[in-house]
């Protein structure tokens, strides 16, 4: 694209207008009072984003979610041993990421479908009899983890 400013456009603009282009916008008291200079702030304000549909987005994590599902992972003799004795070195009050996989029950399906869902906090509970991992508010069971990670966990 062409200069502006070198186009015979632009040329004949500066021409007509050369002798005030470059002066500031006229501000006399009245139009001052009238019409008050508006702050960056306040101007920044009127282009921030806004959410126009209330739930929208939510709807939308839902769906993403809902069609990110995948079937369940049976693991291998090893991976469980690994498993279990990562299980073993858990104690109440350590903090762990665990990774494992959540049912989806407002649609079941025959194999299980559902997300994995990597959790980190503290140890609240270790449910041997009923073989259960309870972090922070969320209780697991052993059968759906994949994964069990965290400091002093070989």
């Amino acid at each position: 694209m062409e200069n502006y400013k070198n186009s015979k456009i632009g040329q004949e603009t500066a021409q007509k207008y050369g002798d005030i282009i470059e002066m500031d916008r006229p501000q006399t008291e009245e139009s001052l009072r009238k019409h008050p200079r508006m702050t960056l702030q306040n101007r920044a304000k009127i282009f921030s984003p806004f959410a126009a549909l209330r739930g929208y987005d939510e709807q939308l994590a839902a769906e993403k979610q809902r069609t990110e599902r995948v079937t369940k992972r049976i693991l291998t003799e090893e991976e469980m041993s690994v498993l279990s004795d990562r299980l073993m070195q858990v104690t109440k009050g350590m903090t762990i990421t665990v990774r494992y996989f959540k049912e989806d029950t407002a649609h079941p399906e025959v194999p299980a479908v559902g997300n994995y869902i990597t959790l980190t906090g503290r140890v609240d509970r270790i449910d041997p009899v009923f073989r259960t991992l309870q972090v922070g508010d969320t209780v697991v069971p052993f059968e759906d983890l994949v994964e069990v990670s965290g400091e002093g966990i070989m």
